[in-house]
């Protein structure tokens, strides 16, 4: 597996956890606290989104200036 499909990997992967939480958050009746979690591990997912997005798009440039993309 290349690091360009690694990455989108894990990028796919967040965004899931993304997805599915919200879903969480709006359809129980959570309490404070693990609505907080939640939230908490969301904020922490997309963080990690933007990182990953970072080197995704360096992936891409260093690909198109060596004729690999």
């Amino acid at each position: 597996m290349t690091d360009h499909e690694k990455l989108r990997r894990d990028i796919d992967t967040l965004r899931e956890s993304v997805r599915i939480e919200w879903q969480e958050i709006e359809a129980k009746n959570l309490g404070t606290a693990e609505r907080h979690d939640l939230m908490t591990h969301i904020k922490w997912c997309v963080n990690e989104l933007g990182l990953l997005l970072q080197k995704f798009e360096d992936l891409e440039k260093l690909g198109r200036r060596h004729g690999l993309l």
